[in-house]
């Protein structure tokens, strides 16, 4: 469950968990993998996240939720009015 915007963190999803917490955590387990976005708070922050690794973003089986715990928006409702809360920026190592 992602609930910190930034980019930095410790490799582990827990009590503070970043995007990266989460990939790292989702990589590092069993598949199935979820992430999940805690809206409440993260405060409608936009992620972005330096992709250093090549391999950043490849877990066996895992998915990456913009939805929030309560299952909104729902993935049974018409994509048109669907409204993704959750923004990433994925940018290169070099971006200035």
């Amino acid at each position: 469950l992602v609930n910190r915007a930034g980019d930095d963190g410790d490799g582990d999803c827990d009590a503070s968990c970043t995007l990266r917490d989460a990939l790292d955590s989702a990589a590092a387990v069993a598949p199935p993998a979820l992430v999940l976005f805690d809206q409440g708070a993260l405060d409608g922050a936009v992620i972005e996240i330096t992709r250093n690794d090549p391999l950043l973003l490849t877990a066996p089986a895992m998915t990456i939720d913009g939805g929030d715990l309560r299952g909104h928006p729902s993935p049974l409702a018409e994509f048109a009015e669907r409204r993704h809360p959750t923004a990433i920026r994925l940018r290169a190592p070099n971006a200035g």
